[in-house]
């Protein structure tokens, strides 16, 4: 199952930072563009049929209408 988030698209709040910490989350959509960069620990990122490992100073930007879902390998400090 897919999850649509239609939070903050055509919001006037343009940007929003929410630091995540030792957590997953199901497969997803959404509207808006999503920037992921890790400070610590390390994420598996599920993005369409691809899968990545994300360490240390790595980022992702995920593009609207793309399905994707991260799993926290560790939380780092």
């Amino acid at each position: 199952m897919v999850l649509y988030q239609p939070e903050f698209f055509g919001s006037e709040d343009f940007f929003f930072a929410e630091p995540v910490r030792d957590e997953s989350f199901p497969p997803h959509l959404h509207r808006c563009l999503e920037w992921m960069y890790l400070v610590s620990g390390s994420v598996e990122l599920q993005l369409e049929e691809g899968r990545e490992v994300l360490s240390p100073g790595q980022g992702a930007l995920l593009l609207p209408g793309t399905i994707h879902s991260f799993r926290c390998l560790s939380a780092g400090e």
